[in-house]
């Protein structure tokens, strides 16, 4: 089982990504939208979610994932304004402790 992090990173590429999951294991594959679940919708065990989320190189510690929306915000690349954000929230709060 490889990874797949290289094809990930908009919601189309996870969406490709998810449909390349489902032909390997022989599953038919339809349209996909955001809003399906992936047990439900598109039939997979929770064991098989769980090797998706490792098939896609989700990274570690993701665990709330039910719908396909949820996998494209799970292994969406961090760019520099999501840091920059994360700084100032952190700085904030530093600056709340320690008046």
């Amino acid at each position: 089982m490889s990874s797949n992090r290289a094809m990930v990173g908009t919601p189309t590429a996870v969406h490709d990504a998810v449909r390349t999951f489902l032909r390997e294991r022989g599953r038919s594959v339809g349209d996909i939208s955001p809003d399906d679940v992936l047990t439900d919708a598109l039939g997979l065990s929770s064991l098989e979610v769980i090797e998706l989320l490792v098939w896609i190189g989700a990274p570690s510690g993701v665990t709330d994932v039910r719908t396909v929306a949820d996998l494209c915000r799970a292994v969406r690349p961090v760019d520099d304004v999501d840091l920059d954000e994360s700084h100032r929230r952190a700085d904030a709060r530093r600056r709340r402790r320690n008046p």
